[in-house]
């Protein structure tokens, strides 16, 4: 009886030793993961998206600090309660603290520049800083001094490639091949009926009037099937973006997607918006519930043919006050 019970409670303790083992693995990969990119290949004009997941991180109040080899300045977050960043040049801060934020995870945007070359590395080294506190003994008074000092505690850099924007460019040339294989098994119907009208042509006058009526509406018929395969044009651009009243960061580019404006004490933004084709169809969204603070404009053009473009328009709304 005693010797099962001792190999009960052996079988016992390893099993807990091994649920520590497990669950110390997993909250310790949880923590390297805190970090992450949506793309690690990105084209021009795009935009990265940054995801810190805090939610496994045993720290309550910590500092993270993001450094780049890019200009940070553009670098923007979306709507995120009681989150701040502080932007400089090539870093980014963000204070957090547990206890006032209910997130879970904090996002950051960084809008791929057009201008940026192809082949370019990005990269971005995130830190995440915890004071430490530090008991120093006063020589003079015979007391301790508590002083606090910063350490890094975790790390983590992620490289992105700026590389060339092929979807589009795929695309058109399937369209492409597709039209010239065709226009290639049309023209092979054309000639086969051809020469079958010619042979009639030879034997009877009947027989060609027939054949002919027969190549006119076979040609008909690929006439439409020729027609059936043009879905609509896909200009899905804007000749014209404009704010009633208000400016932009920049002046209007078509190929520019993302813009910014400050403003304060409105409700309400008229946005000026139209297509470079007629056929486009143009949809605002959040420009007529302005709150103070951060706010994003979204702006869809829906090409003839289903393509959709998304131009953004970043708003800072201030209160502000009244003189007397």
């Amino acid at each position: 009886m005693n010797k099962k019970i001792k190999i009960g409670i052996s079988i016992l303790l390893l099993i807990i030793m091994i649920s520590v083992h497990v669950s110390y693995a997993i909250s310790n990969q949880n923590e390297k993961d805190f970090f992450r990119v949506n793309k690690e290949e990105i084209s021009p004009e795009e935009t990265l998206e940054m995801t810190f997941d805090i939610s496994n991180l045993k720290y309550n109040k910590f500092k993270i600090l993001l450094k780049s080899n890019v200009d940070s300045e553009d670098i923007y977050t979306e709507n995120q309660e009681n989150v701040s960043i502080d932007n400089d040049e090539n870093a980014i801060s963000i204070d957090v603290d547990k206890e006032k934020i209910s997130l879970n995870q904090i996002k950051l945007y960084y809008p791929i520049p057009k201008e940026m070359a192809i082949g370019t590395k990005i990269q971005f080294t995130t830190q995440i800083i915890v004071d430490n506190e530090i008991k120093e003994e006063n020589q003079k008074t015979n007391t301790l001094d508590n002083t606090r000092e910063e350490v890094v505690t975790e790390e983590i850099t992620q490289t992105i490639t700026v590389v060339e924007k092929k979807i589009e460019d795929n695309k058109n040339n399937e369209n492409t091949e597709q039209s010239e294989e065709k226009n290639s098994s049309n023209q092979e119907k054309t000639n086969n009926q051809s020469e079958k009208i010619s042979s009639s042509n030879m034997s009877n006058q009947k027989i060609s009037s027939k054949a002919n009526t027969g190549s006119s509406l076979s040609n008909s018929n690929m006439n439409n099937e020729n027609q059936a395969t043009y879905n609509g044009s896909n200009n899905n651009y804007l000749s014209k973006l404009e704010i009633d009243g208000m400016e932009l960061n920049t002046s209007f580019n078509k190929e520019n997607e993302n813009y910014f404006m400050n403003t304060d004490n409105t409700n309400t933004i008229n946005i000026v918006a139209t297509a470079e084709d007629s056929t486009s169809k143009i949809n605002i969204t959040g420009n007529d519930n302005i709150q103070n603070g951060n706010n994003k404009i979204l702006i869809s053009v829906t090409a003839e043919n289903g393509d959709v473009r998304y131009y953004r328009i970043f708003v800072n709304c201030e209160e502000g006050t009244d003189e007397t």
